[in-house]
This record gives C-alpha cells, sequence and structure tokens, in this order.
C-alpha cells in the first residue's frame, strides 16, 4: 500500500523565499542609510565659511546699526586723483566693487558721495584713498599690503571706515601678469568695512563660522581670504561672503533713524580714545608662489 501523495519543498521554499527578501529588504535599508550619509557629507563639504571683522565671536559681531541702514543708502567717497597711475578707470573699478555688494543683499546699499575725508567718522561712511608704502595711520601701515581697510567701531556698531590702495604697486581693470586688479581688492576690502574678515586667518583661531554658528573651516575660494595674485580677477562673491552677509544683516525692516549726508560728521561719534579702531586687508602673490597682504 502506498503512503498518501505530498508535496516536498513547499515550506523550504517559503523560507528561501523569505530570506530573500530579508536580503532585498536589508540592501534596501543600507542604500538609504548610505544615501543620508553621503548627503551629509556633501552638506558638510559645501558647507559656507565666513570670519567676522576682528574675529569676533559668531555672537559678538560688529556692523552698521539698523538705524545706520534703514534711512536711505550708506554713502561712499572715492577720493580725486584716485590711482591716477594706474592702467583703466580705477574709480569706475570701485564703484563696480560697491555694486556687487548693493546687488547681493536688499539691507545693504552704498550710495556714492561727492564728499571725502581722511578719518573714519568724517566724509562719507566709507571713503576710499591711494597712498604710498610708507603711510602708517593710528598705527596701522601699507608697507608691504596691497591695500588696508580701517574702520571705527564704537560699542559693537561700526560707524565709519577707510580703504586705502597702495599706490606703490602695479594697478589695473584689466590686469596682466604682473598687474593686480582693482576691482577684485576693492571687492575684498569693502567686505571688511561691512564686518567680514579673512576666512583662512580665522581658521587658525577657530572663528570661522558656518550660518548655524558651528565652527568650520575656510573653502579657500574666499573673496575675503587674505591673499591675491597678480592678474587674478576674483570680481564675483561666493556664497561664503553671501551667508556672511546675510547674518550681519538678515532684515532691512527694522529701526528708523537719520539719513547720512556725505561731508558731516558720522552721528554718534564717541569721545576721544573710546572708538575701536581694526585694521584689516588683502596681500597678493608675487613672483614664485609669494602672495602679497591684504589688510
Amino acid at each position: 500500500m502506498h503512503a498518501p501523495h505530498t508535496k516536498k519543498g513547499g515550506t523550504g521554499r517559503l523560507m528561501k523565499g523569505w530570506a530573500s527578501h530579508r536580503r532585498i529588504l536589508a540592501r534596501r535599508v543600507w542604500a538609504a542609510v548610505l544615501v543620508c550619509v553621503l548627503a551629509q557629507v556633501a552638506w558638510l563639504a559645501s558647507a559656507h565659511a565666513f570670519a567676522l571683522l576682528g574675529f569676533q565671536e559668531f555672537t559678538d559681531p560688529f556692523r552698521w546699526s539698523d538705524a545706520r541702514l534703514d534711512e536711505g543708502e550708506l554713502s561712499f567717497a572715492i577720493a580725486p586723483g584716485f590711482l591716477g597711475n594706474a592702467s583703466g578707470d580705477a574709480p569706475e573699478a570701485v564703484e563696480n566693487a560697491f555694486a556687487t555688494w548693493n546687488e547681493a543683499h536688499t539691507a545693504v546699499k552704498l550710495e556714492e558721495s561727492g564728499s571725502v575725508r581722511l578719518g573714519v567718522y568724517w566724509g562719507a561712511s566709507i571713503d576710499v584713498f591711494a597712498a604710498p608704502s610708507s603711510f602708517s595711520y593710528a598705527g596701522y601701515s601699507l608697507d608691504g599690503a596691497l591695500a588696508l581697510a580701517l574702520v571705527g567701531v564704537y560699542q559693537g556698531e561700526i560707524l565709519g571706515a577707510d580703504i586705502f590702495f597702495n599706490r606703490d604697486f602695479a594697478w589695473s581693470d584689466n590686469p596682466d601678469a604682473g598687474q593686480f586688479d582693482i576691482e577684485s581688492v576693492a571687492l575684498h576690502e569693502i567686505g571688511h568695512t561691512l564686518g567680514l574678515d579673512h576666512p583662512d586667518l580665522a581658521d587658525d583661531v577657530g572663528r570661522n563660522y558656518d550660518i548655524f554658528g558651528t565652527v568650520i573651516a575656510a573653502t579657500g575660494t574666499e573673496v575675503m581670504n587674505s591673499t591675491i595674485a597678480p592678474g587674478e580677477i576674483s570680481r564675483v562673491l561666493t556664497s561664503d561672503e553671501l551667508d556672511g552677509i546675510d547674518f550681519l544683516y538678515p532684515s532691512s525692516e527694522s529701526g528708523s533713524g537719520g539719513e547720512i549726508i556725505g561731508g558731516e560728521q558720522n552721528p554718534a561719534v564717541p569721545e576721544p580714545g573710546t572708538l575701536l579702531l581694526l585694521g584689516s586687508g588683502l596681500a597678493g602673490l608675487l613672483g614664485l608662489g609669494r602672495r602679497r597682504f591684504l589688510k
């Protein structure tokens, strides 16, 4: 008598099918985890670094007050005969740099004034000069530097600034390998007058931030880096500068204040000895691998 016929391997096939399904699920989970990890790595790699003027802490920046920003525009003025030995139109190159910053953020508008005067809280809000390497002011010198920005700060508020180009270097609005680009250097120095500093140097003191205040490394591509090479063109603000200016001036809708009038003494002038004067700038590459510093 034969035993009843039964199907063999049904349970085995079911177990194998379930095991295969689990392997597929596991691979999908790991793939999803890998995508998340790669996305995080990509975000960290693309995080934008900026440094605050004077290498200030993230919670204590120097900036123009909302009252100074709200009523019209801040002013700038270019000294007569500015870089008269340069190739091309030096004043126009500086004006182009101011225009670039104006286009970068609605809260920051810099309008050209007809008045220029030495002294960070005299003349326009930001005055632009050319001077020889021997020039020095309040302990800051142009010696060895392409340009220098002096920024007056009182109780955390920027009151005014002067920018000095070293006229002993070769300048051009369309530089060759032996000349420095006026517009690129102006763009950098204006960044100082708005409250930004050198990300590449801030790395050394742990004061380079992203928009959340996390200390991160500089990208190495910033306009605000402390060096530039002859013939180098750096006229486009990077995401690093844009994040920095957004952090410093998050909104144009705040406060109220008086109109800034070129040639008049800037408001809220402190008593002698209470003004904090900060100097910062740029340098450049000369010869093989040497860079001139921007201050």
